[in-house]
């Protein structure tokens, strides 16, 4: 989540993967590939695709950046993050209800 954030903070400039190692794995002993890993599972939360970004978009070579369309906000990071936050538990409880679902059409299966 602070990935994402740190993305949206940048509003729309190229952030590095060693900006984001640095800012958001500050004291922890990681590699670039922890990036794109958290970059990875942001986009699978989000149904976004690499090949066509709605929300974040690899500059190769580069970084990444936030990308929406629409007009851009001054917000707060306090209520940046708990729009984040609020989005994030939207999705887990989407995926809790799907899962919820098939478990019942299992169990009603019997199987």
């Amino acid at each position: 989540m602070e990935v994402l954030l740190k993305l949206v903070e940048a509003d729309g400039q190229v952030v590095s993967r060693d900006k984001l190692l640095l800012d958001v794995w500050k004291d922890v002993v990681v590699n670039e590939e922890t990036v794109s890993l958290s970059i990875s599972r942001i986009r699978t939360a989000l149904d976004e695709s690499a090949r066509e970004p709605r929300i974040i978009q690899t500059i190769l070579k580069r970084g990444y950046r936030a990308i929406a369309p629409g007009k851009r906000f001054k917000v707060s990071k306090g209520q940046m993050a708990f729009a984040i936050v609020s989005i994030l538990l939207l999705i887990v409880t989407m995926l809790f209800l799907q899962v919820q679902s098939m478990y019942h059409q299992v169990s009603d299966a019997g199987l």
